[in-house]
């Protein structure tokens, strides 16, 4: 009897291990899980600068450049236009880079100085409850969390988020950030100077770089569940390629975008998307505020798989 209970509890154990979901949740960074851009706290402070200018004056060359793109591009009419537009703008991004690079912004800078600005990075709302349900999750094997960013530096994201998940008191739940690095001299902190792309692969400088990674992440096994979640133009072709796409904050520019290419229809409050079929869903973006919206979301979604 006893052998026959300890048999069928293992089979209920093979069939719910069997049915379970497993998510992949793919994050972006800056102005995600943050509420803003963070390379000003990554960028050099005017005293610790060694070489070159002051950041403001890269900034205000990127806008430039920027401005001059967006104005020469002219209007995204289509789908098709959206995703040559995502993919021209890498012109504007590596000028950018080499900019900052030829000019010695980094060069000379620490680490250690980046670490101690990492305290300032304030999260969206959601987030702190977010990193809780993300420990329990990961600990019962049902997601894996990562991050893709076009920042410029891995370590001060991975330093930010031990930050924040140790105030939280919860366990670090997203160890594997896909994001570019500032090099660094062998065998110390101090940098180079370079910008340099992550694990010795490419820069990710666009929207189409980041859909690149993505895509090697997710595996085609038929239990994962890919989803995005970003907040901006950069994020678009991954919320767009994504399972679950989810644009969160106020997506002004991913609205106007959306809105110019004739593809406003997509996107979707979170109730009205729950209520589309599977195919549908899938492309579709769901609108949120914050990160309890989208720990909402992934608990319906969670329960209607299951």
């Amino acid at each position: 009897s006893t052998r026959k209970e300890s048999s069928a509890a293992s089979d209920v154990y093979k069939r719910q291990q069997f049915l379970m979901v497993f998510f992949v949740l793919l994050f972006d960074w800056d102005g995600s899980i943050t509420r803003s851009d963070t390379l000003e706290l990554i960028a050099p402070l005017p005293d610790e600068i060694i070489r070159g200018t002051r950041f403001q004056y890269y900034q205000d060359a990127y806008s430039d450049d920027y401005n001059s793109f967006v104005t020469h591009f002219g209007q995204v009419s289509s789908g098709e236009t959206m995703y040559e537009y995502l993919n021209a703008i890498r012109d504007v991004e590596l000028r950018s880079l080499e900019r900052i690079e030829r000019g010695g912004l980094f060069y000379g800078t620490k680490n250690e100085q980046r670490f101690k600005r990492m305290s300032r990075v304030e999260f969206r709302d959601g987030w702190h409850g977010m990193q809780a349900w993300l420990s329990e999750k990961t600990a019962q094997g049902a997601l894996e969390a990562q991050i893709v960013s076009v920042n410029w530096s891995r370590d001060c994201i991975r330093h930010a988020l031990l930050q924040a998940a140790n105030l939280s008191h919860v366990q670090p739940s997203i160890h594997r950030i896909h994001s570019n690095e500032l090099e660094t001299f062998p065998g110390t902190d101090v940098c180079t100077g370079r910008i340099v792309g992550p694990c010795g692969h490419d820069r990710i400088v666009t929207g189409i770089d980041k859909l690149h990674v993505c895509q090697a992440l997710v595996s085609e096994d038929s239990k994962n569940v890919s989803v995005y979640v970003g907040d901006s133009v950069t994020d678009l072709a991954c919320m767009l390629w994504a399972q679950v796409g989810i644009l969160i904050g106020p997506g002004t520019s991913v609205k106007r975008i959306l809105g110019e290419a004739g593809l406003a229809h997509l996107l979707h409050t979170l109730a009205s998307w729950m209520d589309l079929n599977e195919s549908n869903r899938r492309q579709a973006i769901v609108h949120v505020t914050d990160w309890n919206e989208v720990k909402q979301l992934l608990t319906q979604i969670e329960q209607c798989l299951t």
